[in-house]
C-alpha cells in the first residue's frame, strides 16, 4: 500500500497558512500533464509531497482554508493500487485519528470511487468526502478529497469550488452523489437520537446502574471482589467505572492505592498527586496516568458500602479536556439514583492541586 501521511486533522485549530499566502498560485504536476490554479481567496496552497514507494509514485498537494475551516487534497497515484485500495487506505487514516467514524455511503459510478464519512475528534464533527477517478491519464489515478465541519461543509465546499481548478475544472465540482441529500438525511437522524437519550441498566450486587447517552458502557466485569460498569464519554477521549469493591481495608485512602497499584502499569507508574480523606468511610485520588495517547488525568474515589463492601467510582480523561468530560457525565451515570461523584467536589481537587488546564 502507499506510503501515507497520517492526515493532519486541524479544524478548530489555527491554519499554518495566512492572509500574506492569500494570492494566486499554479502548480503543473509532475506526474501527469495538468495544471492547477488556486486563486487565493479563501483557499491556498498548503504543502505538496511528491512520494516513491516500491510499487509506484504518487503526488500529493494539500490546500487549507485561510480560516481552518476546510481542507482540500489533490492527488495524483501511478502505482499498482487500485482506487478501492487507495480510499480504503484514506478512510483508514482517517478513522485512526477519530474519536468516531462512521462510513454513511461507498461504492463507485463508472470509473470514479467514492466515499463519505462522518467523523468525531474532542470538540469537532464534520464529513469528509473522497473521490478517485482511475486511469484518466494512462496508469495515473487522480483523487480528490475534502473535509470540514458539519456545519461549514457546504460553504467550505463551495468556497474551494471558487477558489481552485484543475485544467479549469473546480475542485469536486459535480461530485457522483448528492453530498447535501445525504448529509440533511445523516443530520436528522442525528437530531433524532440526539432528542432520544438511550437508557442502558445493570445490575451491579442488587443494585441498578445506569448510563444515559451521550455516555455509553463498554464493558463490565464481575467476579469475586469486583462488579464494575466501564463507561465512556461521546467524544471517547474519557473513559471510567463505577460499581462495587469487596476489601476488608478499613481505610478508605488505603483502599484507592489498592486499586491504583493492582492496575496494569505502562512503561511507568501511576504518578499520585493527591489522595485526600474525606471522612472515616470516603476518599478521593487524583492520579496522572500514562498511555499511549499521552497522560491521562485520573479521579478514583472509594466510599464505604456496607462493611467491606467498596462504592468505587473513576473517570480518566486528558488533562486540558478533564473538566468538559466530568461535565458530560454529570446527571448520566448513578447507582440507585445517586449520581456519580455525588459526595465529591472534582473541581475543587483539581483547582487544589494545581491540575486545572
Amino acid at each position: 500500500m502507499k506510503l501515507l501521511l497520517v492526515m493532519m486533522l486541524c479544524l478548530g485549530s489555527s491554519s499554518v497558512v495566512t492572509a500574506q499566502d492569500a494570492q494566486p498560485m499554479t502548480i503543473r504536476p509532475e506526474l501527469i500533464d495538468s495544471i492547477i490554479e488556486i486563486r487565493g481567496q479563501n483557499y491556498v496552497l498548503d504543502h505538496a509531497d511528491l512520494e516513491e514507494y516500491p510499487h509506484g509514485r504518487g503526488e500529493r498537494i494539500y490546500i487549507s482554508s485561510l480560516e481552518s475551516k476546510g481542507f482540500a487534497e489533490i492527488s495524483f497515484f501511478d502505482d499498482e493500487d487500485s482506487p478501492e485500495q487507495t480510499i480504503a487506505v484514506m478512510l483508514s487514516e482517517f478513522e485512526s485519528a477519530s474519536s468516531r467514524f462512521e462510513v454513511l455511503k461507498q461504492g463507485n459510478v463508472g470509473n470514479i470511487h467514492y466515499a463519505l464519512a462522518h467523523f468525531r475528534l474532542p470538540g469537532y464533527e464534520g464529513y469528509f468526502y473522497i473521490e478517485v477517478a482511475q486511469d484518466v491519464d494512462g496508469n495515473v489515478d487522480i483523487q480528490q478529497n475534502f473535509y470540514s465541519l458539519n456545519a461549514d461543509f457546504s460553504e467550505q465546499l463551495a468556497l474551494v469550488r471558487e477558489d481552485v481548478t484543475i485544467d479549469g475544472v473546480p475542485f469536486l465540482q459535480a461530485p457522483v452523489i448528492d453530498l447535501d441529500d445525504i448529509i440533511a438525511e445523516h443530520a436528522a437522524q442525528q437530531a433524532t437520537l440526539a432528542a432520544t437519550p438511550v437508557v442502558e441498566t445493570y445490575v451491579v450486587r442488587d443494585t441498578d446502574v445506569t448510563i444515559v447517552s451521550p455516555v455509553r458502557s463498554y464493558n463490565e466485569l464481575s467476579n469475586d471482589v469486583l462488579d464494575v460498569v466501564f463507561f465512556s464519554t461521546a467524544t471517547g477521549e474519557a473513559n471510567g467505572l463505577i460499581g462495587y469493591l469487596q476489601d476488608d481495608e478499613t481505610i478508605p485512602a488505603n483502599v484507592i492505592r489498592a486499586i491504583v497499584a493492582d492496575t496494569p502499569q505502562g512503561e511507568r507508574p501511576a504518578e499520585e498527586i493527591e489522595v485526600k480523606t474525606l471522612s472515616d468511610e470516603h476518599a478521593v485520588g487524583l492520579y496522572l496516568v500514562p498511555s499511549r495517547e499521552g497522560d491521562m488525568l485520573m479521579v478514583i474515589s472509594a466510599s464505604r458500602h456496607d462493611g467491606d463492601i467498596w462504592r468505587i467510582e473513576s473517570l480518566a480523561a486528558p488533562p486540558d479536556a478533564f473538566m468538559s468530560e466530568y461535565q458530560e457525565i454529570i446527571g448520566h451515570v448513578s447507582m440507585d439514583n445517586r449520581p456519580i461523584f455525588e459526595d465529591t467536589d472534582i473541581e475543587s481537587l483539581i483547582d487544589d492541586a494545581e491540575m486545572a488546564p
